[in-house]
């Protein structure tokens, strides 16, 4: 095992301080659906679930924040399962928008395979500095082995220009 990439839980949250720039984007955050009760208290997610991965997240238009959670079931990659259920949402036209917490670079790659849906498609930010993501809601945890990224995915709302504003102070965009 590779100690750089290796952690005692694949649950991390976001920092506040990300969650209020995300909030300012989407306006209202409706759906979180990779987050609990404890992490919601920092989200504050009009709905949220830890147990959404195989269900409908909704069945009209909402906003949605994802911070997906890192590991495996079995050999498939649950960032790779929760970013197929984000696309099937959008196929659907179930998503006002979203933001997208990404712990890796490599999560762009997992994206290649979707032709409508890749990552690199979205309004994108890459912090200068690494996030250092909470290991309980408040308490930040270590800087990662590896860069991280904002995405912002435009449903039938597209606040692209107001991510980028919002974004920019934290490193390099592309829109």
């Amino acid at each position: 095992m590779n100690i750089l990439h290796s952690s005692l839980s694949d649950e991390w949250g976001t920092p506040s301080y990300l969650v209020e720039m995300a909030r300012e984007v989407l306006g209202t955050i409706e759906l979180d659906p990779c987050s609990n009760a404890q992490w919601n208290m920092i989200v504050k997610a009009n709905e949220f679930s830890s147990s959404s991965l195989y269900t409908q997240w909704c069945t009209e238009p909402k906003s949605i924040f994802i911070n997906p959670p890192g590991g495996k079931i079995g050999n498939r990659s649950l960032t790779a399962m929760f970013w197929h259920a984000l696309c099937e949402h959008l196929r659907k036209e179930l998503i006002e928008h979203a933001i997208w917490m990404g712990f890796s670079l490599e999560q762009l790659a997992i994206s290649q395979s979707y032709d409508d849906f890749k990552m690199i498609n979205y309004p994108i930010c890459i912090p200068t500095k690494r996030i250092k993501f909470d290991y309980q809601p408040g308490i930040s945890g270590i800087a990662p082995s590896h860069s991280n990224f904002i995405l912002y995915i435009p449903g039938c709302i597209n606040r692209s220009e107001k991510f980028l504003k919002v974004f920019k102070e934290l490193g390099a965009i592309k829109d």
